[in-house]
């Protein structure tokens, strides 16, 4: 499975990223749907589970003062902060081009339309953590993306990201118009 690092290497790595409890999952991909939508199912802990069908970016990161409330817990806004930085990491990861580049080479852009968070432990300062990031499902012009916060592989939290492929509409500017995602684009994340 091709994996990134964070810094923009990517190597070889047999990987399943599994989570824990009741949580949501990062999922594997079940093709062969109507209209050929890409339809996810769960998988377990099981040591036969099947991978993952697309790219999965980890990238470490440490808890700093800065990130926290006074009592020394991260806020959560971080989390959804973290998780938009990661979903730029992972594009970058994927493609080898920066989210300006990307935005340059296609003449869109991806913003966020919906976003959620599930809180399960507090994360602290100077906790060193690591966040796994995946695109759970692609679509005509809109992608989820699945974020994981993990501490000693242990699932900390878990937010999700709907995002739109879009351009700047020129018959009725600042409004934005959805594009399709271009097919060499989600042929990247996908893990063969």
């Amino acid at each position: 499975m091709r994996e990134a690092d964070g810094e923009g290497s990517t190597f070889e790595r047999e990987h399943i990223l599994l989570t824990s409890g009741d949580i949501g999952r990062i999922e594997c991909v079940q093709r062969g749907t109507p209209q050929g939508a890409i339809r996810a199912r769960e998988f377990s802990r099981d040591p036969g589970a099947l991978q993952l069908a697309y790219l999965v970016n980890r990238r470490p990161t440490t808890i700093e003062w800065g990130h926290c409330d006074p009592s020394g817990a991260l806020f959560n806004s971080r989390y959804f902060e973290f998780s938009d930085w990661s979903t730029a990491l992972l594009f970058q990861a994927a493609t080898g081009m920066s989210k300006s580049e990307l935005m340059a080479k296609y003449g869109a852009n991806m913003p966020l339309v919906d976003v959620r968070g599930r809180f399960v432990q507090v994360l602290r300062l100077a906790d060193a953590i690591e966040i796994a990031s995946t695109i759970r499902e692609f679509r005509r012009s809109s992608f989820d993306v699945t974020h994981q916060f993990l501490k000693d592989e242990e699932v900390m939290a878990e937010t999700q990201e709907t995002r739109v492929w879009c351009a700047i509409d020129c018959e009725s500017p600042p409004n934005l118009k959805p594009l399709p995602l271009p097919p060499e684009l989600i042929q990247q994340f996908k893990v063969s």
